[in-house]
């Protein structure tokens, strides 16, 4: 009884009779519309039974909580953000389940940016639950900034039931199906978009992305083409079309495009960082660096400024003036993910590391692990590859993918429905935690890049052809990474001279004469698991015999 109360705000005591229950309440009388009589300061007042009081004191705490949204509603209005958010966490502590506090909490810290305390407001909430439209869609947006596109499109499904048809909804929702990987169904819609707001911008845009996407350039070129003539001058449009002739069609134009949207937008962080890349790759290095640092004066923990500089300078083998940029970056970028910085300290020879970094193992190796996750006759292995095989986003030499000579898919554990997708998935995720407690007994600063609660997954297939391969490359939007080998040509693994075929994580480039790196062979059902920041490639080999694997991210998420 004594806990019950507890629960009931200004309950100061309570004395249990036979025929009444008699309780002892301090009130603020500003926050309650009745006035018993005082006694002793206090105010008494005495109820037939226990029914009775609860129904009475569920009315003040719903009257204070009410109060409570009032004044931060004007707190809000008045700029007085701090103030409005104690007030609403007050209101929501007195009472979680109303759903118009969590609504308002939600468009105060979309307000602030703050998207990953948006999610929380929904932790406990079921999935089925109904809820205000524009409190799923903030959900929907914020799961999008976050980079949690299954949980962004679960969130604007709900929302777009409510608001059927919504053009602002329909487009959110096919971003949500891109980032997910359900490509085609992205272009689906933004194409009935398109058809159905043939004057608006946004679809065509968001086609044109999707488009990209999916392995159709030549397509994308025609929609930015399109776009570029009806819209010439707005920035969303110079900037997008500006990485795509970057990419994939022609930097002359592309530098015309940025060029064109910094007479726009001086200030654009984006097209500064466009800018500069490009004359990074043309050759013109002072006018990149200038940029450069122009940016990290604005910003002296824009790592996006950092980073080439930094990869400048290993390009031009200035290892001490890249391990010193590094340790101010390192200083500097804190509570920014590590990834990228820690894969230009592993491009550091072994010596200079040891000078600037003396405090980390430079045997990055060692955290390569292997592990047999399946035997080679495994009939589940047999399944994955008539699976992978079929699945229908396969692309050949995928754009913006490391896959050359063969095909990548899209992603492959967002599909709640397929049986294969989460086996797979189910499978996998005890060696990832395993590991991830390994990495954090044995490496502090690889440790700081992969810590979090829960790890996101994510995974595409890989099905090399002959001569195929990857190039060396990482994965910056991850923290711990994995290939699963499902098929691999006969030959590969007979001849260890050659390493034909072979997983090889390889040291910089302009140290391969010093440092060997660490080559991998592979064969059906092994597992192999390493920290994201690892470069990698692989050997190209001359079967005829395809080459399959599924690869995948762990991503630690707070």
């Amino acid at each position: 009884m004594q806990s019950w109360l507890r629960n009931f705000p200004f309950c100061d005591g309570v004395d249990l009779g036979s025929d009444s229950v008699q309780v002892t309440l301090t009130i603020q009388l500003r926050e309650c519309s009745f006035s018993p009589s005082a006694h002793g300061g206090f105010y008494c007042v005495v109820f037939s039974d226990l029914a009775e009081f609860s129904l009475f004191m569920e009315s003040v705490n719903q009257q204070r909580v009410d109060s409570l949204n009032t004044r931060a509603v004007n707190c809000a209005r008045n700029g007085q953000l701090q103030l409005a958010e104690q007030l609403w966490s007050q209101a929501l502590q007195l009472d979680p389940h109303v759903i118009a506090i969590r609504s308002n909490l939600a468009r105060l810290f979309f307000q602030l940016g703050r998207f990953q305390d948006i999610l929380s407001l929904a932790d406990d909430l079921n999935p089925q639950a109904q809820l205000p439209a524009a409190f799923a869609a903030l959900l929907g947006q914020a799961g999008l900034r976050c980079g949690r596109a299954e949980l962004a499109l679960r969130w604007l499904v709900i929302a777009e039931r409510a608001r059927p048809n919504e053009p602002s909804l329909l487009l959110s929702i096919s971003e949500a199906l891109l980032a997910s990987g359900l490509v085609d169904k992205s272009v689906g819609l933004l194409k009935t978009l398109v058809e159905r707001y043939p004057d608006a911008l946004e679809p065509q845009l968001n086609l044109a992305v999707a488009i990209t996407e999916s392995g159709a350039v030549a397509e994308a070129e025609s929609l930015y083409r399109n776009l570029l003539a009806n819209w010439p001058e707005h920035p969303a449009v110079l900037l997008n079309a500006a990485r795509f002739h970057r990419d994939y069609a022609d930097r002359k134009l592309a530098r015309n495009l940025v060029e064109q949207l910094l007479s726009v937008d001086p200030q654009s962080r984006a097209a500064q960082l466009l800018f500069a890349d490009l004359c990074r790759h043309d050759g013109l290095l002072n006018q990149a660096e200038e940029t450069w640092q122009i940016l990290l004066a604005r910003d002296p923990s824009d790592q996006e400024a950092y980073l080439p500089l930094i990869f400048t300078a290993l390009d031009q083998q200035n290892w001490d003036v890249a391990a010193s940029l590094l340790q101010n970056a390192f200083a500097r970028c804190k509570g920014q993910s590590l990834i990228r910085l820690l894969a230009a300290w592993f491009d550091l020879p072994s010596s200079v590391k040891q000078r600037f970094f003396p405090q980390w193992s430079s045997d990055s190796f060692a955290w390569v692990q292997q592990q047999q996750l399946f035997d080679v006759d495994d009939l589940l292995l047999t399944q994955l590859i008539s699976w992978l095989k079929s699945d229908p986003s396969l692309i050949t030499d995928r754009p913006g993918k490391p896959t050359v000579g063969g095909m990548q898919s899209h992603e492959l554990f967002n599909r709640q429905d397929d049986p294969l997708s989460q086996c797979l998935a189910d499978k996998l995720k005890p060696h990832i935690s395993a590991y991830q407690q390994y990495l954090s007994n044995t490496s502090s600063h690889v440790t700081s890049a992969s810590s979090g609660s829960t790890m996101r997954l994510s995974g595409w297939g890989v099905v090399l052809s002959q001569g195929g391969k990857q190039i060396r490359h990482t994965h910056p939007e991850s923290d711990i990474s994995g290939v699963l080998y499902l098929a691999i040509p006969s030959a590969v693994g007979d001849d260890l001279s050659e390493q034909e075929g072979a997983l090889w994580f390889s040291p910089n480039p302009h140290i391969q004469d010093q440092e060997n790196g660490i080559y991998v062979t592979p064969k059906p059902g092994l597992l192999i698991l390493f920290p994201s920041f690892l470069p990698h490639e692989t050997i190209p080999f001359v079967s005829k015999e395809d080459r399959i694997c599924i690869a995948f991210n762990a991503k630690s998420m707070n």
